[in-house]
């Protein structure tokens, strides 16, 4: 059968013939000649086209990078950093660069820049440290770090000089309005001050914190000296089965252990006196607490927590008042991170230490870490979740404090 010869199914073999020849309706070289224009004006196209596109991305990216630049110099003036802090980050891949918050990017400089000091310099913080160190020396930042050192003299060389340009920045990318989002002067009921309150049971009960009890704790919004000293002297009295013990904080962490996490030990500062990053630290001395708390934050808070003392005497705890080898040997490995994985597991079975605070400095001749116990200081260090969870349900008040000077 030959497809092509019949009259319906379209053209015969001679006829196809015919289309494709010289004489047919378009000739060979015409239709060359449009090939190639047409190749050409699509080549064309596609090169404006991707061009564009490349110059519309990189605009995009320079905007981007101009805005990254802009921000940044923005927060380090209000940090009181100098202009150059980050300059290392310029050399970052943008997702090098935003694989970090730029929180964590001046937190990390500031730990690197801190690694460089001199050991004996650690000793005092001085406005030629913080320089050293990336700030500017006329800037607030520093004043407010000076006056903040020398009026915490319960923590003299119990904060080492080069933690305190952590704890300020920390605070304030926590509080400073232009660093972080608006909130009200407290966590709770900002128009309900110097009396006490209790959150409601509805607000409540998706906590996560495993208290038993939060619709019963105590919370203040503490704005006078006079009703401080009524809570010291009229609510924090021990007796024969219970003891108060405090911890000092700020607003944002109160408000977490209070009503989101409960006590968290991960949040624990590093190179303490009992711990590493994993510690939980109570005094029995409110004004101890109260130190801590206006000196390392400007939105302080104390949890109050009324122990039963049969709670801590079925715990198993490390006591080092009268082991003072003891002592020294973990607070040393602590304090200056050597040997701690040993340190931390020669500890491993107990709930809780208690002991001396210690006072930190640096041998001038030596260089070598001299760590000594401050006297007449008494600190416990929760160091177990299970029991942490236990001591949580003690918790008796919150106060958060923004006292009118």
């Amino acid at each position: 059968m030959i497809i092509y010869k019949g009259k319906k199914g379209g053209h015969s073999i001679d006829s196809k013939r015919d289309i494709g020849g010289t004489s047919g309706l378009f000739r060979p070289k015409y239709l060359k000649e449009n090939e190639d224009e047409a190749f050409k004006l699509n080549t064309q196209q596609e090169i404006e086209f991707h061009s564009n596109r490349d110059g519309y991305h990189a605009a995009k990216a320079d905007k981007k990078q101009t805005e990254q630049s802009d921000e940044q110099r923005r927060v380090l003036k209000i940090l009181g950093l100098v202009p150059d802090f980050l300059d290392g980050l310029k050399e970052l891949a943008p997702e090098q660069y935003y694989h970090r918050l730029l929180s964590q990017w001046i937190d990390k400089a500031l730990e690197e820049r801190i690694d460089c000091l001199d050991a004996t310099d650690n000793n005092h913080i001085t406005e030629q440290l913080l320089e050293y160190i990336g700030f500017d020396p006329k800037s607030k930042a520093v004043d407010t770090m000076l006056k903040r050192s020398a009026s915490a003299k319960s923590m003299q060389n119990h904060i080492e000089a080069s933690e305190w340009p952590k704890i300020f920045v920390a605070d304030e990318f926590k509080y400073n309005p232009s660093l972080s989002p608006p909130s009200d002067r407290f966590p709770f009921k900002s128009n309900l001050t110097d009396k006490w309150f209790h959150l409601d049971p509805e607000e409540t009960k998706e906590c996560k914190n495993n208290y038993d009890h939060i619709s019963r704790i105590n919370i203040m919004n503490v704005t006078t000296k006079e009703c401080l000293g009524e809570i010291r002297d009229i609510l924090v009295q021990d007796d024969p089965e219970h003891i108060f013990l405090f911890h000092g904080t700020d607003h944002q962490s109160a408000n977490n252990i209070l009503a989101t996490r409960g006590i968290y030990l991960n949040a624990g500062r590093r190179r303490r006196d009992f711990s590493h990053g994993e510690g939980f630290y109570l005094s029995k001395n409110m004004d101890m607490a109260l130190e801590w708390a206006n000196y390392t934050s400007v939105k302080p808070a104390i949890l109050i927590f009324r122990t039963d003392r049969r709670l801590l005497d079925s715990a198993k705890k490390l006591s080092l008042f009268d082991n003072e080898k003891r002592w020294h040997e973990i607070a040393h490995s602590f304090r200056s991170g050597r040997k701690l994985a040993k340190t931390q597991k020669s500890l491993s079975a107990y709930d809780f230490i208690e002991g001396p605070m210690a006072t930190v400095r640096i041998d001038e001749d030596s260089e070598e870490m001299v760590v000594e116990q401050k006297p007449s200081t008494y600190q416990m260090c929760l160091i177990s979740r299970e029991y942490s969870k236990k001591f949580q349900q003690t918790l008796h008040s919150v106060l958060f404090l923004d006292i009118n000077e």
